[in-house]
C-alpha cells in the first residue's frame, strides 16, 4: 500500500504542471487588433446576436466564467461563447506602393509568395493547440460541443500563382490585400487530472470560407 501511494505521488509530481493563480490574457506573441496576426479586421456579420470575437470579450467575464466552469476528475471541460458565427475579415496588407512623382510606373509582384492560413487559432492562458484540437491531422475532431475540420495550425496554401503588374499613377497609392468570409468559434477550456486543474484558458478558431484579392487605389 505504501509503495502504491509513493508511486502515485511520484506519478502526479511528474504529470501535473503548476497551475497559474490568475488567468492571464496577454499571451499574444505580437500585437494584433483582432487577436490573430493574419487579420487586420475581423468583424461579426450580425452583432444583434451578441456575436463577438475573443479580443472584444471582457477579460473579467472570461476569468469569471473559468472560475465557475464545473470540475471533472479527468479530461477537458469547455464552454463555448460563440459557435460558427459568420464574420468578414481583411488580411494584413500584402503590398502597398505609392507614387509621389510626376510619372506613372508599373509595379510587378510575385503572387507565389502570398499565403494565408485556412484555419487561424488564437489561444490564451496555459492551454495549447492540442487542448483545443483532439485527433490526428486532417480528421474532424470534437472537443465538447466544438467540432472543427482542420489540417494543423501551421497549414497554409497559396492563393494564386504567377505574377501581377499594376500601373501606379502620379499622386496615387495602390494596396493589395485579401478579404473574405469566415466562421468563428470561441470559448474557454480547463483540463483536469484527478480533479486538479492543470491547464486553463480561452481559445478562438477562425475557419476561412472565402478569400478574394482586393486591389485598392487611393490618393497618396
Amino acid at each position: 500500500m505504501k509503495l502504491l501511494l509513493l508511486f502515485f505521488i511520484i506519478l502526479t509530481g511528474y504529470s501535473i504542471k503548476p497551475n497559474t493563480t490568475s488567468f492571464e490574457r496577454t499571451k499574444i506573441e505580437s500585437y494584433s487588433e483582432t487577436g490573430h496576426r493574419q487579420f487586420k479586421k475581423l468583424v461579426p456579420d450580425d452583432t444583434k446576436h451578441n456575436d463577438k470575437i475573443l479580443i472584444d470579450i471582457n477579460p473579467n467575464y472570461i476569468e469569471n466564467e473559468l472560475k465557475h466552469l464545473s470540475r471533472k476528475l479527468f479530461g477537458t471541460k469547455e464552454k463555448l461563447f460563440n459557435k460558427y458565427f459568420p464574420a468578414t475579415y481583411e488580411s494584413d496588407t500584402i503590398f502597398s506602393r505609392s507614387n509621389k512623382t510626376n510619372e506613372s510606373y508599373v509595379f510587378t509582384y510575385n503572387l507565389e509568395t502570398v499565403h494565408y492560413k485556412d484555419v487561424s487559432v488564437s489561444i490564451s492562458g496555459t492551454i495549447g493547440i492540442k487542448d483545443v484540437f483532439k485527433g490526428k491531422t486532417g480528421d474532424i475532431t470534437t472537443n465538447g460541443s466544438l467540432t472543427v475540420e482542420y489540417e494543423n495550425e501551421e497549414y497554409t496554401k497559396t492563393t494564386e500563382s504567377g505574377k501581377m503588374s499594376v500601373a501606379i499613377y502620379p499622386g496615387k497609392k495602390v494596396t493589395l490585400k485579401i478579404v473574405g468570409k469566415a466562421r468563428v468559434s470561441n470559448g474557454i477550456s480547463k483540463k483536469y487530472f484527478f480533479g486538479i486543474c492543470i491547464k486553463k484558458g480561452s481559445f478562438e478558431v477562425v475557419d476561412i470560407t472565402t478569400a478574394v484579392y482586393e486591389l485598392v487605389e487611393e490618393n497618396a
